[in-house]
């Protein structure tokens, strides 16, 4: 898998943590890991 991001403009930590958790199908999973 790859992630592409254009962050032209910059991206905070929250909007970046934010938007990987719209991805994932298991949100739980992914804050254990």
């Amino acid at each position: 898998m790859i992630l592409y991001l254009d962050c032209f403009s910059g991206i905070s930590g929250d909007m970046f943590l934010g938007a990987l958790l719209d991805l994932v199908i298991d949100e739980e999973e992914f804050i254990k890991q």
